[in-house]
């Protein structure tokens, strides 16, 4: 045993929990969005202290937070899911912005202008268009429940659309490869966690491929999320990038 293994022995002998707490780190993904907004008067200037209310569109459940004196506001941890957005200040219409989609692991930045007017005054935004993530520099792909739904997929299998993006190789076995990496650089997660049946050769079928439903039924699945290319930090244990399932959770309907 070097002097190496000994201290690290001894380490771990003295602090039990250590080991977990490292296992912890290096095998949790980010599974939640984050959203981060400026607010402006119609002449560019930051608005502070203007109030900024998040409301998820399935469930009702609502956020509020102000800006701070950059006219900045931020929320982080949110489920992947559609939310509207409300922002009132003094002096200004109310800026309603509904159709928000936030998906598994987004960072999602915008710039909220308002215009001078009452407060009993509304501007209402549907439809809001697809944004360039100017956060950080992976690539993304998203399928969200409309595709998962309607689409037509071969024996009901959610990998059979993972195709769809650029730099997708797929084969019948549930192999993956991204940007032309071997199998072995990918990572598939479940809400996050590792749900790869053979960690060694990762993949979305099953040990052995004795199922021909790969993974996760895709009635279970709210989201499928490939990340690749620069990842962050969050995306441990890959060479090629991460395909992450979200599983569906309760909504009023």
């Amino acid at each position: 045993m070097t002097n190496v293994h000994v201290a690290l022995r001894a380490i771990f002998l003295r602090f039990p929990i250590l080991p977990l707490l490292i296992a912890s780190v290096s095998w949790g993904q980010v599974t939640t969005a984050t959203f981060y907004g400026i607010v402006t008067d119609p002449g560019g200037a930051v608005i502070p202290g203007a109030a900024v209310t998040l409301t998820q569109a399935d469930t009702g459940a609502v956020i509020t937070t102000n800006t701070d004196p950059a006219g900045e506001f931020t929320f982080d941890f949110l489920k992947a899911a559609t939310y509207d957005l409300r922002i009132e200040a003094q002096g200004f219409k109310l800026r309603s912005t509904k159709g928000i989609e936030l998906s598994a692991s987004q960072k999602f930045r915008g710039t909220f202008g308002m215009e001078l007017g009452s407060v009993s005054e509304t501007v209402t935004i549907e439809g809001q268009s697809t944004q360039l993530n100017t956060v950080s520099a992976e690539q993304r792909q998203t399928i969200g429940r409309q595709e998962l739904t309607e689409l037509p997929v071969a024996q009901r299998s959610f990998d059979n659309l993972l195709s769809l993006g650029t730099g997708v190789q797929l084969s019948s076995t549930g192999g993956l490869r991204l940007n032309g990496i071997g199998r072995s650089g990918v990572k598939i997660t479940v809400d996050g966690t590792d749900g790869s049946s053979n960690p060694e050769n990762a993949g979305t079928g099953l040990k052995n491929n004795f199922n021909i439903i790969h993974t996760l039924s895709m009635e279970a699945i709210e989201e499928v999320e490939t990340t690749k290319g620069v990842t962050p930090a969050e995306y441990g244990q890959q060479l090629s990038g991460n395909v992450n399932l979200t599983t569906k959770s309760g909504s009023n309907t």
